[in-house]
């Protein structure tokens, strides 16, 4: 996450920790609101193949579908 990378010392490590929203839910849907234009569409389909594929893919299998489809 961003705003961690940017910390500096446990103070404001926890801090930041602290302002996340308590549902799991919603700390994705803030990750994923800030997905901004081309790689909206890209991130879309890398997700919906990680979430319904038969099988782990792996990165390489990945790329191929990002390329193969985007």
């Amino acid at each position: 996450m961003a705003e961690l990378q940017s910390c500096v010392g446990l103070g404001q490590v926890r801090f930041t920790l602290n302002q996340l929203p308590l549902p799991l839910n919603d700390t994705y849907i803030r990750a994923l609101e800030r997905i901004e234009g081309p790689r909206c569409a890209n991130t879309k389909c890398v997700l919906q193949w990680l979430c319904f594929c038969i099988e782990p893919l792996t990165l390489d299998a990945l790329g191929e579908v990002v390329a193969f489809t985007g």
